[in-house]
């Protein structure tokens, strides 16, 4: 299995994961020039911007330890997209930005991840 078929599979165990906690999936890898954005859920009152990282060792770091502040910055550019192309008032919406570190096949999600 390739990088890319590996990181399709982890974000499909996430988007499951996401799914048995009441989420329900408005768009998976969403794409600006900015950047992606893994899966854009909808969790009660919140339009959820969700990153998702895997590891397999931890050689190179914890899993959530690589949605540094730039990630962090290219996230919140996209995710000001996605509410700009949907009609969304930022200002009226909730937003929140979780991540889902997978690292072998222990998931630990982090609700509330960062701010924007």
């Amino acid at each position: 299995m390739n990088k890319r078929e590996l990181g399709n599979k982890m974000e499909e165990r996430a988007a499951e994961y996401l799914i048995k906690h009441g989420h329900v999936i408005l768009s998976r890898n969403y794409y600006t020039r900015t950047g992606e954005i893994d899966i854009i859920s909808l969790d009660g009152s919140y339009i959820v911007f969700t990153e998702v990282k895997y590891r397999n060792e931890t050689d190179c770091g914890l899993p959530q330890e690589a949605v540094d502040r730039k990630k962090q910055k290219h996230m919140i550019k996209s995710a000001r997209r996605y509410i700009y192309e949907h009609g969304m008032n930022e200002d009226v919406i909730n937003i929140r930005f979780d991540v889902i570190a997978m690292l072998n096949d222990k998931i630990v999600y982090y609700k509330n991840a960062f701010e924007a």
